[in-house]
């Protein structure tokens, strides 16, 4: 493992460690591919949070597509580790262009779509990025992607919808709750009001968290896919064991336990693996 790869696996225990379990799964002299668009995916997944407007996440957007063209194609990375990881892994040929632009258009698409718009309009946003990012862990992998799109946009659905559930109590206490218009739930204007907003928030929560279950309403988040694909596809898995523990908490989704990774995520991975299904 060199220094650049270590750097990105750290980056990701901290900061995606679900993705980053599921990475170990995967044959050592890969999981450098995986880490490198783990981490790309982090990076833009973080863009909207910067930004004050669309537009300059855009820009910023932009930067990353003119910066991944120059890396494969100029072998320049302005000493940027993902850029780094992202030249490695194309020099292996576990990676290309193509399927890393399409990732970074999903998080366009998703930056310019409308906070209040609704639940179902994220089959095409965020189902997007879900089915960009399992191609190319799927690729970094070196086994074929077809077949499995669908699989891959609800857990991108999925995804989102867990990061949104993960943010709302920050965005509660800063009054900014954006609330998809087909929940028709009605928030009340001071959020800062525990009292207040309590019972409001948690239909939000309920709501999304059907939402997510709704992607695998059919038991499976896979649909036959073999084990060894569990590094790329496994993401239903940690969607499906976040919605358990937030049930358990009473659907308080700022509820201490709901703070930090799931403990028992290894173990269940672990499992899953043991069983040859997810």
């Amino acid at each position: 493992m060199t220094p650049n790869d270590a750097f990105l696996a750290q980056q990701l225990r901290r900061l995606d460690y679900e993705r980053y379990l599921l990475s170990l799964l995967a044959p050592s002299f890969r999981r450098h591919a995986l880490w490198a668009i783990l981490a790309l995916n982090l990076e833009l997944s973080r863009i909207p949070d910067m930004v004050s407007q669309p537009v300059l996440g855009q820009m910023r957007l932009a930067w990353w597509r003119d910066a991944i063209r120059r890396a494969l194609h100029q072998r320049e990375s302005g000493g940027n580790p993902v850029l780094e990881g992202l030249m490695a892994a194309a020099a292996h040929g576990l990676i290309d262009e193509a399927a890393l632009n399409g990732l970074v258009d999903g998080h366009e698409q998703l930056l310019l779509r409308d906070p209040e718009g609704a639940l179902a309009t994220l089959d095409a946003d965020a189902g997007a990025i879900g089915v960009a990012l399992a191609r190319l862990r799927l690729q970094a992998l070196g086994v074929n992607s077809a077949g499995y799109d669908d699989t891959a946009r609800r857990q991108g659905v999925a995804w989102e919808l867990m990061r949104r559930l993960r943010a709302l109590p920050r965005a509660a206490s800063l009054g900014q709750v954006m609330i998809p218009a087909d929940l028709k739930i009605d928030i009340p204007e001071n959020y800062k009001d525990p009292t207040a907003n309590r019972a409001a928030l948690k239909a939000v929560v309920r709501h999304l968290a059907d939402a997510i279950s709704a992607q695998f309403q059919d038991g499976q988040s896979r649909d036959g896919a073999p084990r060894a694909f569990l590094p790329a596809l496994g993401d239903g898995l940690f969607a499906m064991r976040f919605v358990a523990r937030l049930r358990r908490c009473g659907g308080e989704i700022a509820d201490p336990r709901m703070l930090g990774p799931d403990g028992l995520a290894p173990a269940a991975l672990a499992w899953a693996w043991l069983r040859g299904a997810f």
